[in-house]
């Protein structure tokens, strides 16, 4: 599985959906990358009923829809006064977005409501996703900032009939951004980063996208092939806080108000995905797992 997340949807608590990814080899180097996203639920013991206490819960298949190879899925919509969608950073280049509901014969599955082309370059991959009302439905309008494989950021604004149209791009790094994400507590502002070994802050008001900050330092050292930034995660209770990973399996911890260096950092092991047979071993180190 490369990417898991359970539904936000009210009473939807233990549905949760799994994309997989899987790239087949092609003559000529035409090679194709499927996907699928699988429905699953996770089913609690009641004690009640004579589940033992802190016994594992059991893991069901509801549905599974093929779907172009999977990088990335984030749900979008946190209230009740919000649909609940997922959008899907797809190995075509395209962000789809993706609605619960019933299907034929009575289970609950996935169905693909749009999809927009994020790049028009040829084997442009869109590796990841973040939705602008992760942390707050108190949002102007409800915004997908999607990073791609030639160094940009495209940005997916979801109309109020849920068509999909661009609301700009941001030109920010020279190779793969293998990450783009959205800060909880500051509407305009987001965070991207990539195999150039930069942590990148954008200002996103008006339509334009200035650089408030880029961070070289903490990152390119070492050898050259753990400089990527790989994954970013802006603490959803805790204003200012940052979480920054990269391929040399470090951690650090930035306060967004000073970002010349982190003011933590920890190292964690084994987190590298890169050379994993199936994978995206040739097409990048991965993302080497998502924070939490």
């Amino acid at each position: 599985m490369d990417a898991v997340e359970f539904c936000t949807a009210p009473g939807e608590e233990n549905t949760l959906i799994a994309g997989t990814y899987q790239l087949a080899e092609g003559h000529e180097g035409r090679d194709t990358r499927h996907g699928r996203l699988y429905t699953l639920t996770v089913d609690e013991q009641d004690e009640d009923a004579g589940g033992a206490e802190g016994q594992t819960p059991s893991v069901r298949s509801l549905h599974a829809l093929d779907a172009p190879g999977v990088f990335d899925i984030k749900w979008s919509g946190y209230s009740a006064s919000m649909r609940s969608v997922l959008g899907q950073a797809g190995a075509d280049g395209c962000l789809h977005v993706y609605a619960l509901g019933e299907e034929e014969g009575g289970g609950r599955g996935l169905r693909l409501e749009s999809s927009f082309r994020c790049s028009n370059t040829p084997g442009s991959l869109a590796l990841s996703l973040d939705w602008n009302d992760r942390c707050s439905a108190e949002r102007r309008r409800r915004c997908a900032a999607v990073s791609m494989s030639e160094g940009k950021v495209c940005l997916v604004q979801m109309r109020s009939d849920g068509t999909l149209c661009s609301a700009g791009e941001v030109e920010g790094h020279e190779l793969e951004c293998w990450i783009a994400s959205w800060d909880c507590h500051a509407e305009d502002v987001m965070y991207s980063g990539a195999d150039d070994g930069l942590l990148k802050c954008w200002d996103l008001r008006g339509g334009g996208s200035t650089l408030l900050h880029a961070d070289r330092r903490s990152f390119q050292a070492g050898v050259p092939q753990a400089w990527q930034v790989t994954c970013i995660q802006s603490h959803a209770a805790l204003q200012h806080c940052l979480a920054v990973g990269s391929y040399d399996e470090t951690v650090k911890i930035y306060d967004t108000r000073n970002m010349r260096s982190p003011v933590a950092e920890v190292r964690r092991e084994g987190g590298r995905e890169g050379g994993r047979e199936g994978g995206r071993e040739g097409e990048g180190r991965g993302r080497g797992g998502e924070m939490r």
